[in-house]
């Protein structure tokens, strides 16, 4: 019983994901800077653990008001299958923003402006009014939004906020972007009947998935264009292959009259994209 609700919380705050935003901030600060990283090696860390704790908040407060869609979409989630308990979801929330409001305090005026940003994008995420999810591109677009600030957050550390890596920020965004909107593809049953107007529910099917086709080769472009200016597009290379094969073979193969479930795993190992980003910069930082 311990261990199913051990598995329970794991799985409520997506830890996968929590790990993936410490580890981008991490590795992108290597890339930015590895001399910087080093000298800064402590405040990183903080930020790479405020980072996670931000996503933390942002996954656990969406599993809550998703609950109803989620018993549709995906019924064996913790909340919805009872493993973990809707008060269980409130304290984790409770939890990790007093831990993230203690550590915002070693921060200096401008990276709290943008931890401040980070923190409105993940909750107007899911909180009505705004609830960023149910409106169209804005709901991959504001996960995107959520990485790129880390690569923000590392450069004004660094007092090295210029044009580049505003850019680079842009282009993470616009990655993201297209890797996030394949989530929606499988959640389409579910969005419907929670009034979630995703991108393929408003677009339709096909046009929806020209949309993101597009957009994941934008990201694929920009990385493109940004290594090769720096003359490093060989490192890129196999990344912009694996991105474009993944992500293209879940658009084709996608079909909203066929068992939805069978997509699911499908759509996981595109989304591996995302572990790209940190393998990406640690490549890049190092050789650069």
């Amino acid at each position: 019983m311990i261990k199913k609700k051990i598995q329970g919380f794991l799985a409520l705050t997506r830890i996968w994901f929590i790990t993936l935003h410490f580890i981008n901030t991490i590795t992108a600060a290597i890339m930015l800077s590895f001399t910087s990283f080093l000298s800064n090696l402590g405040i990183i860390l903080l930020a790479s653990l405020l980072a996670a704790l931000l996503d933390g908040i942002g996954v656990v407060f969406n599993a809550i008001t998703d609950l109803e869609i989620d018993r549709i979409n995906i019924p064996n989630r913790p909340l919805p299958s009872g493993i973990i308990s809707i008060s269980t979801a409130k304290i984790t929330i409770v939890f990790y923003s007093v831990i993230a409001v203690i550590l915002c305090f070693f921060f200096n005026l401008a990276s709290f402006i943008v931890l401040a940003i980070g923190f409105f994008v993940t909750i107007s995420y899911s909180l009505e009014p705004i609830r960023w999810k149910k409106r169209h591109i804005f709901s991959p677009l504001m996960i995107g939004v959520g990485y790129g600030l880390e690569v923000i957050l590392v450069a004004v550390i660094f007092d090295m906020f210029n044009v580049q890596n505003l850019l680079l920020s842009l282009i993470v965004i616009v990655f993201v972007c297209g890797i996030g909107s394949l989530k929606e593809f499988p959640d389409i049953e579910g969005d419907r009947k929670g009034g979630v107007n995703s991108v393929p529910i408003v677009l339709g099917i096909k046009n929806a998935k020209i949309l993101s086709g597009l957009v994941i080769f934008l990201g694929v472009i920009g990385f493109s264009i940004f290594t090769a200016y720096e003359n490093l597009f060989f490192v890129y290379l196999p990344f912009a292959i694996f991105a474009i094969g993944s992500s293209f073979t879940l658009l084709i193969k996608f079909k909203a009259d066929e068992n939805i479930r069978k997509y699911v795993k499908l759509t996981k190992i595109a989304l591996l994209n995302l572990l790209l980003l940190p393998i990406f910069y640690i490549i890049f930082g190092v050789l650069r």
